[in-house]
């Protein structure tokens, strides 16, 4: 579970430099942000294999 910052001061190191901000404000998106850490990453990559190894009536669920 993640756990979001509860006050002003733990939001801090989320802050965007001005360079991203400028970035972002020329190009509407920003790189190098890293949103997942490993485990997640891998929890994912496991989930994505399983999805491509489901047999006809698995696949019928979603």
């Amino acid at each position: 579970m993640v756990i979001q910052p509860a006050s002003a001061k733990e939001w801090e190191p989320y802050l965007l430099p001005e360079k991203q901000i400028a970035s972002f404000t020329r190009n509407g998106f920003i790189t190098g942000i890293r949103i997942l850490d490993e485990e997640r990453v891998e929890i994912l990559n496991n989930e994505l294999a399983r999805f491509q190894t489901l047999t006809s009536e698995e696949k019928a669920l979603f």
